[in-house]
């Protein structure tokens, strides 16, 4: 795929960006070696070395990921999908941050909205971003066409920060993984050596409170605590490819039957229904449901837990 409209601006933006070398590997590109702590936000990524230069995202395509990854690129240090318009692209942004040593972000795969119905858009968004930046009172990305591009947890010193530090090469809907490491390639040779860029470092005092948010750890529950309203029976029905769920009341009446193939919607359903009462049956609900789902896709037994 042609990358010259991703690379006419090298010069201008990172011109003092890498060091200049014959081979395709850049300079500095393992100085910076994987530290715990990273990534800072939780993500699906395969890393390699965040102090690389280049991290790839792939939209769409959790796949192309780890098929770049394999391929032992010595530029590329990190690789993962990007799948939502607002929190997908605040991961990217401030764990781009975290790793200075990342100065070029290739996305490829194909775009999350499209013709699905979810809209999202990651790729755009990340585009959008990069170009226009996000209004300072709402922290909407102008110009992004996703439902909710809003980065609500994130500072616009962080959104000022990413757009210096990295350099965007757009290659949404490429999904050949050799095509993505040809313009990796392209890149690498277009440029002489530099510093890191800035990174978490330089934006001491500016973090948004929301990026101090404390963890909390799940401890197990003291046993079993009725659900008011009743309790469910979940069935993987193999002869007709489906999930049946039964709601009895306290009086162990049956008040409903749900059926379905979604375990999402049958989920939805029984809340939208009063079928349960509590946060602990819904959870547990939604996790009984997936489990026979994934019987059902198996050809497997499903005994509810």
């Amino acid at each position: 795929m042609p990358v010259a409209n991703a690379l006419h601006d090298l010069q201008d933006r990172l011109g003092d960006s890498f060091a200049a070398a014959g081979s395709a590997e850049l300079a500095g590109a393992t100085v910076r070696r994987f530290q715990p702590g990273w990534p800072i936000e939780a993500a699906d990524l395969f890393v390699a070395d965040p102090g690389r230069p280049v991290a790839v995202s792939t939209l769409g395509d959790p796949d192309l990921a780890r098929s770049l990854m394999g391929a032992g690129h010595p530029a590329v240090g990190v690789a993962g999908p990007t799948a939502t318009e607002n929190v997908g692209v605040e991961k990217v942004v401030r764990n781009v941050l975290a790793a200075p040593g990342i100065r070029v972000l290739v996305l490829a795969g194909p775009e999350t909205g499209g013709t699905a119905p979810t809209g999202h858009y990651a790729g755009d968004a990340l585009c959008a971003l990069h170009e226009h930046g996000v209004d300072p009172e709402t922290m909407r990305i102008h110009g992004a066409r996703g439902r909710r591009p809003f980065l609500k947890n994130l500072a616009r010193a962080e959104v000022t920060a990413f757009q210096r530090q990295v350099h965007l090469v757009d290659l949404r809907g490429e999904v050949d993984p050799a095509a993505v490491l040809a313009a990796v390639d392209a890149v690498v040779a277009s440029w002489p050596a530099s510093p890191s860029g800035p990174g978490l470092a330089t934006l001491d005092g500016l973090m948004p409170a929301t990026a101090d948010v404390p963890g909390i750890r799940a401890e197990s529950t003291a046993g079993y605590r009725p659900d008011p309203v009743g309790y469910v029976v979940v069935f993987a029905d193999h002869a007709a490819g489906r999930l049946i769920l039964e709601h009895y009341d306290v009086e162990h009446r049956r008040t409903a039957v749900v059926t379905g193939i979604d375990p999402g919607a049958l989920a939805r359903t029984a809340a939208e229904r009063g079928l349960v009462g509590t946060l602990d049956h819904a959870c547990y609900l939604g996790r009984e449901l997936q489990r026979a789902a994934d019987a059902l896709a198996c050809g497997t037994p499903y005994v509810q837990d």
